[in-house]
């Protein structure tokens, strides 16, 4: 792996993850309510310990008696499984089936969220023809673009398109390592990054409820002794460590401009790299990842396994399908705004979780959720969460090939998961584009 090319902080001086922002005071509530739910329901005496602990870390005195009832609610539902595609090794176990897919609510004011798609309705997306790339390649080579001309000469030689003379172009600049960014990426860089269909409105909404449904999520799973107990023994420390995975690990995300999580390695484990809900959010590697990786391949899997930390992007590793995603979305925008109007079944099914998330919000948030769920629904109440997750991930494949630099190896690697064919060709058209290319610059990264 290459050097480490930022100061990476102590694992231990932050609660942040990725871009979540989590404070000692949320955390130290959360414990205080779990550990009174354990033996059963809040007494008098410890309701009134934990409103003046609330009161004195400036919270809101009543949220005890509200999250109380909210998770007691919350609590046949708990579960660790995640949404995240199966390359992210993920380790999951179904606790419970899929709920039935959100009904399509035709009624003025109302929320709509579209079934999820499924193998046989997935659209394949067209491949590039191969006139265009050459056309491409001869334009960027007249406009003496060398890093451009690169990327479309990389894909044609990944499909055997070619000419000798692009073949040996490519293969001159091509160093079979990570590239060496000589800076982090910025917002702006990441925007670059973004999947145009990633709608943007519902990375804003999802973005503001992960820290409320991390936090919730987490006092539920210790309410009911579910919380994963992760041995200080296997918590490394990211300055000091020399395993190739967790520098992979904090060398991705300090170059994706994100904290790295506290990372757990445990050898027995027979995954590769698991999201685990704690306070904060932490990453366990496994097996899997620890062995026979080469160095661009640890690059591209650190990568993409950091980018669903994003704030908009981590609500996918706390829910185990697009049926329960789209309850936590519905539940936000009832939330934001409780005229809505809903059929009974799904305002029921959804308002627990709504109730859950509200003692983790404050009024700012609150004000900023109300004017969230006012423009979805000014804008018709109508979204695809199955197209908006599918394009997240296509999201955090660009940004591991960004960070892998080597299109043959992220096609090998997509291509061999869900979809993989179509990964991969949009893998191959995000190569080829001027965003690539301006991401490339952002990182400093070009060939010049």
């Amino acid at each position: 792996m290459p050097p480490l090319p930022f100061e990476v902080p102590p694992t231990l001086r932050s609660l942040d993850t990725g871009t979540i922002r989590l404070g000692y005071v949320e955390a130290h509530y959360e414990r205080l309510v779990a550990e009174a739910l354990e033996q059963g329901a809040i007494s008098a005496t410890e309701r009134q310990r934990l409103n003046a602990a609330a009161e004195a870390l400036g919270l809101d005195p009543e949220r005890a008696e509200r999250l109380e009832l909210a998770l007691r609610a919350a609590h046949a539902s708990a579960s660790r499984d995640t949404i995240v595609d199966d390359e992210e090794h993920v380790s999951t176990s179904v606790l419970e089936a899929p709920r039935p897919s959100l009904l399509s609510l035709a009624d003025s004011g109302g929320v709509s969220v579209d079934e999820p798609l499924g193998p046989a309705t997935t659209v394949p997306n067209a491949a590039i023809p191969e006139e265009e790339l050459h056309a491409s390649y001869a334009l960027r080579e007249d406009d003496r673009d060398l890093d451009a001309q690169w990327c479309v000469a990389a894909v044609l030689v990944h499909r055997g398109q070619a000419t000798p003379e692009q073949e040996a172009f490519f293969t001159s600049h091509r160093t079979g390592t990570p590239p060496r960014p000589k800076r982090a990426l910025t917002p702006d860089g990441w925007d670059l990054l973004f999947d145009p269909v990633q709608d943007t409105l519902t990375n804003e909404i999802f973005a503001l409820i992960a820290r409320p449904a991390l936090i919730a999520r987490v006092a539920a799973m210790r309410a009911d002794k579910t919380l994963r107990n992760l041995p200080d023994s296997q918590l490394q420390d990211l300055s000091t460590s020399t395993i190739s995975a967790v520098r992979a690990i904090a060398w991705a995300s300090a170059t994706l401009g994100m904290t790295a999580p506290p990372i757990y390695v445990d050898p027995g484990l027979d995954v590769a790299l698991e999201f685990v809900a704690t306070v904060p959010p932490a990453t366990r590697i496994g097996s899997q990842f620890l062995k026979g990786q080469n160095t661009l391949t640890l690059a591209f899997q650190a990568a993409r396994h950091i980018s669903w930390y994003r704030e908009e992007h981590y609500v996918c590793t706390l829910v185990p399908s697009i049926e329960h995603l789209s309850d936590l979305f519905i539940a936000a925008v009832l939330l934001g705004a409780p005229e809505i109007k809903l059929p009974p079944e799904v305002r029921e099914r959804v308002s627990y979780i709504a109730e859950a998330l509200r003692p983790m919000m404050d009024p700012q948030q609150m004000q900023i959720l109300r004017g969230l769920a006012q423009r979805f629904l000014d804008g018709g109440g109508r979204t695809s969460l199955a197209d908006w997750a599918k394009a997240a991930a296509s999201t955090a494949s660009r940004a591991a090939l960004l960070l892998c630099g080597d299109l043959e190896t992220a096609c090998a690697i997509v291509s061999s998961e869900v979809h993989g064919p179509e990964r991969a060709r949009e893998l191959e058209a995000f190569w080829a584009s001027a965003q690539a290319s301006a991401a490339r610059r952002a990182l400093g990264i070009e060939i010049s």
